[in-house]
């Protein structure tokens, strides 16, 4: 009797390497760089790869739309005042500045003033934006307070109630020495509040 003559296994291969444009629909055109962490193994292990990929690509989206939103941000800003620019007066105050008659206890920091009747609207005024630009003296004391081409962005944290409030916008000490000696106590402004998107543009760039 002749021996049955064994079939010889055929080595399976390799599934072979697909570009990564068909993977993904695309997504990513044939020039563009993938990381060399996120390429095919000789094994093509596809599904991993492609949760890899996947992951790479939500940073990557994350990151441009972060460039997105400063880009249009600061676009926008160049409109982006609530009303037109103002004239009025500024003096400032010394710390403690909490607790804050918005705030409370919640420290935001040096850049801030308080209110004065003339704009705190019945604590409407909380949380409001203002670039405040000194333009010139109210007294003799100092006849040229100003630092030149200096302005501050504010955020409104408190009141500054009747009658011993003495000026449109009490500024914090720190941001009245930014834009003016502080000897001369009191000066002119030119103060103008931002609308809602920027200022919270603003503060979250501050943040950061």
């Amino acid at each position: 009797m002749i021996a049955p003559r064994h079939r010889r296994l055929r080595e399976r291969p390799y599934p072979p390497i697909i570009p990564t444009s068909l993977i993904v629909g695309d997504i990513v055109p044939q020039e563009a760089e993938v990381p060399s962490s996120i390429r095919f193994n000789n094994r093509g292990h596809t599904l991993g790869f492609i949760l890899t990929y996947l992951n790479w690509l939500k940073s990557e989206l994350k990151m441009a739309a972060l460039y997105f939103f400063v880009a249009v941000a600061m676009a926008l800003s160049l409109l982006s005042f609530a009303s037109a620019a103002e004239t009025g007066t500024a003096t400032f105050y010394t710390p403690p500045y909490i607790p804050s008659s918005c705030d409370g206890f919640k420290n935001e920091g040096v850049m801030i003033a308080a209110a004065s009747d003339t704009i705190w609207n019945n604590r409407a005024a909380c949380g409001n934006v203002y670039k405040v630009k000194c333009i010139g003296a109210t007294n003799l004391g100092d006849p040229h307070p100003c630092i030149a081409d200096a302005s501050v962005v504010v955020k409104i944290v408190d009141y500054c109630p009747s009658p011993g409030c003495q000026g449109t916008i009490d500024l914090s000490q720190e941001v009245f020495a930014m834009i003016a000696n502080p000897l001369a106590g009191k000066i002119n402004i030119a103060y103008q509040r931002y609308n809602v998107f920027t200022s919270s543009f603003i503060f979250m760039v501050n943040m950061i």
